[in-house]
């Protein structure tokens, strides 16, 4: 009897975990966009903890001096985070043009340096090919060429000249909202060329470092935005 109870136990935990497995796999494939604002909002959350706590211990030393120090520290603000997206209309995708534009310059440099990584896992942070974040790449990316960029995407939108969609070259940094933010820049990617009118990118999903298109679909829909970062000339038209 207790062989059958131990049997039946291990079959539901085995039907469970694969379970889960498969919802994770799911959501994984189904979500390729990897939201890094997450990540910051838990470091927000994390520096609001640490305060109350030093105020908690400037308090207990009967210190008032520290108490106001530690009340006047400026925390992340989760509202900083929110951007408003570049004016750009995203209701209808038209092709940029009927040629096919390839990178040069410090463009293919950007290009060529951004293809080392495919293939690379996705990791939170990550910055080297053992694994890398969204903007981690591009910031990677553009390291190599001597340009130094914000760390996280948001940051990284604000940084270049904005583009409308017909003027995105290969070199060009294209800004991405998430599902579980919408109204929100959480995502960076590069553009590495134009084929037949179509924007190709490379970026970190979550599936790892990989190319993708920016035509209609989820891409589209979660465009927000690009910007120029090199203002030469860069790339040409066959």
């Amino acid at each position: 009897m207790l062989r059958c109870i131990c049997s039946f136990l291990i079959i539901i935990l085995l039907i469970y975990g694969t379970g889960c497995s498969v919802l994770k796999n799911s959501q994984t494939s189904s979500h390729p966009l990897v939201n890094e604002v997450d990540r910051n909002t838990t470091y927000a959350y994390a520096n609001k903890l640490k305060k109350k706590k030093d105020i908690k211990t400037a308090k207990s030393n009967n210190n008032p001096v520290a108490v106001k120090s530690v009340e006047e520290m400026n925390s992340p603000k989760t509202e900083d985070l929110k951007i408003t997206p570049k004016s750009e209309n995203n209701s209808k995708y038209k092709n940029i043009s009927i040629t096919t534009i390839e990178p040069k310059g410090i463009a293919k440099n950007l290009v060529n340096e951004a293809e080392k990584y495919l293939g690379t896992p996705y990791k939170i942070g990550g910055t080297t090919k053992a694994g890398m974040d969204c903007s981690g790449l591009v910031m990677t990316i553009y390291k190599t060429q001597g340009i130094e960029l914000p760390r996280i995407s948001p940051d990284q939108y604000k940084y270049g000249k904005p583009l409308q969609m017909h003027e995105v070259q290969p070199g060009d940094l294209l800004f991405f909202s998430t599902p579980s933010r919408p109204n929100q820049i959480g995502h960076s990617a590069m553009c590495v060329a134009i084929e037949d009118g179509k924007i190709k990118f490379i970026h970190a999903a979550s599936t790892g470092v990989r190319y993708d298109y920016l035509v209609p679909g989820y891409y589209l829909t979660h465009y927000k935005g690009a910007c120029r970062v090199i203002d030469n000339s860069l790339s040409f038209s066959k």
